[in-house]
């Protein structure tokens, strides 16, 4: 009885919110990772960074900073292909689709 009752409260406090997207634009393919929404990664070219902003199942809106790539800006409504997704990376505003 108490192990079932443990085993209900982990299963409770596994977090509910993950959500994986996967980006592409012109020389550009990144993964996200939102855990919760305190606990955003992002994957670009072999760098991993800890973001700020939001990541919901329709919309993307985030900052991180890269070691080398440096600071990245990111807004993109999820698998929609739209002008205002974009990208902005080493000064350069990049198209992107985010699925």
């Amino acid at each position: 009885m108490k192990t079932a009752l443990l085993f209900s409260l982990l299963l409770l406090s596994l977090p509910t919110f993950a959500i994986t997207f996967d980006c592409q634009g012109p020389g550009i393919q990144l993964s996200i990772d939102s855990r919760s929404p305190r606990d955003i990664r992002v994957y670009l070219r072999g760098e991993a960074a800890q973001a700020e902003g939001i990541a919901t199942p329709t919309q993307i809106d985030i900052v991180a900073r890269f070691p080398m790539t440096g600071e990245m800006t990111l807004f993109a409504r999820v698998g929609l292909a739209a002008q205002e997704n974009y990208v902005f990376i080493r000064g350069q505003r990049l198209n992107i689709f985010c699925r």
